[in-house]
């Protein structure tokens, strides 16, 4: 038995990728004329022809700009021939009418790169597009328009909707397929299967889309994903782990081709989670049971998930969006993940021409007393299945050879009977595209550090005055909820109260807060003393030790928002359910101050503004308690690399805290050179609800931190704790050589010199197993 393409046809195979008649077409094949994009029920037709797409997942944001080509260069190369990205209107207009197209937000340079690296588009502009992006893409400013009901069958909703998605359409009309560009689809709206019952109208909104999608006249065909009830003038297609069970139902009506528009690869990670894996012998069976059943086109969401740089990641998500993809978070190969998808796919376009002209065969039986192992023989090329779970293999008679499947698996074999691929045969080390071995590894770290604490603290230690807001402050009787005063401009609100002279005289210890959501610091004349995860409708009660005297300040903190479910214009942040107690009296008079001053100031673009506020912690009389342990409080740090930036062979990480999780830095946010990395938290799964003390001190909320991660950040077989989000990625573009400047600011205190800047030379990464099904399988790690 052979395996034939791997040894023997690799050369043949890519001659069929170059050979526009094969069924596999890629982009530059058209050279840059005007084509037609159509469909029939067998297939995409591209300028009339039929081709199989294989796409891959990848988000423009969720890199540099600079990253792009790498990117882009490794995709090629693993045979995929397309790319599909959403389009995200809160980062393009942060405030209404205020746009921005710049860095890694630049949609057009984006398609234009993709059309240079030979890949056809599937562009999503939603408006809303899940993605495990803060508010699902949408615009927080849209909540404060009165009478609006997001993704319903409002007049409000509908006429915003329709002047964005005009907008979007008209931006980037040089690359549809009229005026020679790469776009091939586009996608309306998403995944709204799941809220239209929930909507009244549900299925007039679902209408409305598409009527929408089709007056825009793109040229292009739409798409609905997850919409049992779509309009026929949209193609249906299908989300999931597994769609090939969904062919039957779904493909062919309205003579529509079976679209795979998320394969879902792997899975996103939260704080304190480990980050999941699915193995590539699973990835491929899936894979191939579609194709072996009629599916034409499949996108991998994802195959390159990258970073939720600055605030863009929604609730709980963490600033990595490496989702176990073919690419990992940095954008060089997860081995040995990408070289069996490559290999596969090598296969799949040699036959695309059979795939994409040809109605599915039906199953025959290749055990009659079993059900579970089936072929689909298409003729030049068979796929032999084995649905049975992973321990149970099965030998099986094919053209003369004996075929062995083992469990839960998909072997190609061509006309003659050799082997062509087998989902569970995982490539050896010789034949993985990059070569497993960790590079050389080095770490630059600061010759100093200074820190300042952040205005708000530093004018009035014990919060007497709102100082330096990022937006105007705002007095209440009771507390205000977060997002109808900030907008999402910030990720911070203070609620701060001015303690009356009867409340001090009742010495009042028991403090109530009603509902509030995502993270809380409490502050009594200046001093922290509790901070608590989101209380939801119960909300927190905390037990002082002893009365305020002059102030309560409550620091609201966001950790993205919600992303997914129904009428999310109701969604809430900060305090949000009526008053905060005194021992059972409700205090009145809240003065809402919006941010932080640093935020005002603007610490992190250019530091030596305000150089005036800085105290090296190494300066004679600057004692360690100025600056360790201390809430609220920024720190910068000048780094010197004195080595060439390496864009395409290198990854640039930032570590914030040691490995074992005792020393360094907790929750804040860090930026380098002015670029906004994202939140930081240093939380494991076991120490996922700390800190919770009620202590008078501050100091002791970072002890009983402490403690608890130490219950999971003692020694380890492997290395630290992998559901502590240790690394944190720092694009290449946004280094420089010689001095790099990083700001970070710290929300509970920590201790600031465990800062690296690291790079790895990329030789490919080290290797791991994880054991799936009763079998070993090699997973990057």
């Amino acid at each position: 038995m052979l395996i034939a393409l791997i040894y023997i046809s690799a050369a043949a195979a890519s001659a069929a990728l170059e050979d526009s008649s094969a069924g596999f077409i890629r982009y530059s094949q058209l050279n840059g004329s005007p084509y037609t994009v159509t469909y029939n029920s067998s297939s995409l037709l591209i300028d009339g022809r039929p081709s199989l797409i294989l796409s891959a997942g990848i988000h423009y944001p969720r890199a540099s700009a600079g990253e792009w080509d790498r990117i882009f260069r490794y995709i090629k190369a693993a045979g995929f021939n397309a790319i599909q990205s959403y389009v995200f209107w809160n980062i393009h207009e942060p405030i209404e009418g205020q746009f921005d197209f710049t860095g890694r937000r630049n949609l057009t340079l984006f398609l234009h790169k993709a059309a240079e690296h030979d890949l056809f588009v599937v562009l999503r502009p939603g408006p809303y597009v899940c993605a495990e992006w803060t508010y699902g893409g949408i615009p927080v400013w849209l909540r404060a328009v009165e009478g609006m009901a997001f993704r319903q069958y409002n007049e409000l909703w509908m006429g915003y909707m329709t002047k964005y998605m005009r907008w979007i359409m008209q931006l980037v009309e040089p690359s549809l397929p009229r005026n020679g560009g790469n776009i091939i689809v586009a996608q309306v709206e998403n995944e709204y299967g799941y809220q239209s019952e929930k909507m009244p109208d549900g299925h007039k909104y679902v209408e409305y889309c598409a009527d929408l999608a089709n007056s825009l006249e793109t040229d292009v065909p739409w798409i609905m994903c997850k919409q049992d009830d779509a309009p026929p003038s949209v193609i249906h297609t299908c989300n999931g782990n597994d769609c090939w069970k969904w062919i039957p139902h779904q493909c062919g009506a309205d003579g529509q081709p079976c679209m795979w528009t998320e394969h879902w690869v792997q899975w996103f990670r939260k704080w304190g989670e480990v980050q999941r894996y699915i193995t590539p012998d699973v990835v491929t069976y899936r894979d191939l049971r579609w194709f072996a059943s009629g599916g034409v086109h499949r996108n991998y969401y994802q195959s390159f998930g990258g970073s939720n740089f600055g605030r863009t990641a929604a609730q709980s998500i963490t600033t990595s969006y490496d989702y176990g993809a073919a690419l990992d978070e940095y954008g060089f190969p997860r081995e040995p993940l990408y070289s069996h998808v490559k290999t596969m796919q090598l296969v799949l376009a040699t036959y695309s021409h059979v795939l994409t002209t040809q109605a599915p065969p039906v199953p025959t039986r290749l055990d009659q007393n079993d059900t579970s192992v089936v072929a689909f023989d298409w003729g030049p090329v068979a796929f032999l299945v084995n649905e049975n779970g992973p321990t149970i293999s099965r030998t099986v008679p094919w053209k003369g050879h004996s075929v062995s499947l083992r469990g839960q698996s998909v072997v190609i074999v061509d006309e003659e009977g050799d082997i062509l691929f087998d989902s569970a045969e995982l490539p050896s080390p010789h034949t993985l595209a990059s070569v497993p071995l960790a590079g050389a590894k080095r770490s630059f770290t600061s010759s100093s550090i200074a820190f300042r604490r952040d205005p708000t603290l530093a004018y009035t230690e014990d919060f007497s005055e709102c100082v330096l807001p990022l937006l105007p402050s705002y007095f209440s009787s009771q507390p205000t909820e977060q997002l109808t005063l900030t907008n999402d401009t910030t990720d911070y609100l203070w609620y701060i109260h001015r303690v009356s002279e009867g409340a001090m005289a009742s010495g009042g210890t028991q403090l109530a807060i009603p509902a509030h959501r995502h993270w809380l610091m409490v502050f009594v004349d200046g001093v922290l003393v509790a901070a608590r995860k989101s209380g939801g409708n119960g909300g927190s009660v905390i037990e002082l030790q002893r009365p305020p005297q002059k102030t309560i300040a409550l620091l609201s903190s966001t950790l993205g928002l919600v992303n997914f479910g129904a009428y999310q214009e109701r969604w809430h942040a900060g305090i949000y359910g009526g008053a905060v107690k005194l021992d059972g009296r409700p205090l009145e008079g809240w003065e809402h101050c919006p941010g932080v001053g640093g935020e005002t100031l603007q610490l992190w673009d250019d530091p030596l503004q305000h150089s005036d506020g800085w105290r090296d912690t190494k300066s004679a009389g600057v004692d360690v308690s100025a600056w360790r342990d201390v809430p609220i409080v920024w720190y910068k740090a000048e780094i010197d690399i004195d080595e060439a930036i390496d864009m395409d062979g290198t990854k640039y990480y930032l570590t914030l805290f040691d490995e074992d999780g005792h020393g360094g830095l907790l929750k804040g946010s860090a930026f380098v050179n002015g670029h906004a990395l994202g939140r930081y938290w240093n939380i494991t799964s076991q120490g996922s609800d700390w800190p919770v003390g009620s202590s008078s001190v501050k100091a002791d909320i970072v002890q009983e931190a402490r403690r608890r991660r130490s219950l999971s950040s003692g020694p380890r077989e492997g290395g630290p704790d992998p559901s502590r989000l240790q690394t944190y990625h720092v694009p290449p573009d946004w280094l420089v050589e010689g001095k790099n400047t990083l700001v970070v600011f710290e929300e509970i205190g920590g201790d600031p010199r465990s800062v690296t800047i690291t790079r790895r030379r990329v030789t490919g990464d080290r290797m791991g197993f994880i054991r799936h099904g009763g079998r070993e399988a090699a997973i990057y790690a």
